[in-house]
């Protein structure tokens, strides 16, 4: 193990400084994808172990936040992906949101968040990585692999879809960023 060989521990330090800073986000993330919170534990637990084992590799060329979220989404993808996944029972309610990513404090916040999960998949995770993980576009770019221009697209189509939800409830919402 690179630890071991790594005598001041630095890499076990950046580790462990990466788990601390990221792993409520990721597991918000993750939950957004695979709609089950033991599921999404899952998922965050192997994509540390990624990162882990990568760490060593990591050459910069994009920011750790872009880097493991990069890993993260790669992660979930590829668990929708596997076929006994299908056949489990995914219902996913608002309230069920791991409590960093649960918007109870109003009603107008609920009303919000119930609008965000009526958005297609694409849309629900440039608004999640934009306005909840604080992510820039070219870093959402990089961790989706799709261009800035198409990552904009998606926010403003997410953001007048939520818009025009929330209009005919009969909330306002503004964008904050």
């Amino acid at each position: 193990m690179a630890v071991v060989k790594d005598p001041d521990n630095q890499l076990a330090q950046i580790f462990t400084r990466l788990v601390e800073e990221h792993q409520q986000k990721l597991l918000c993330i993750s939950y957004i994808y695979l709609k089950d919170r033991t599921l999404a534990e899952d998922a965050v637990q192997e994509t540390f172990i990624k990162v882990y084992k990568a760490l060593p590799q990591f050459r910069g060329e994009c920011s750790e936040k872009t880097w493991v979220t990069r890993i993260l989404i790669n992660t979930c993808r590829d668990m929708n992906r596997s076929s006994w996944f299908t056949y489990m029972n995914r219902s996913l309610q608002p309230e069920d949101l791991p409590d960093q990513a649960v918007p109870g404090a109003s009603e107008a916040n609920d009303r919000l968040s119930d609008a965000l999960w009526q958005l297609p998949a694409r849309q629900k995770e440039v608004i999640l990585l934009y306005y909840y993980h604080n992510m820039t576009m070219p870093e959402i770019a990089q961790a989706l692999h799709v261009s800035p221009a198409t990552v904009s697209r998606r926010i403003k189509n997410a953001c007048q879809r939520l818009e025009d939800t929330l209009r005919k409830e009969g909330t306002s919402w503004t964008k904050s960023k």
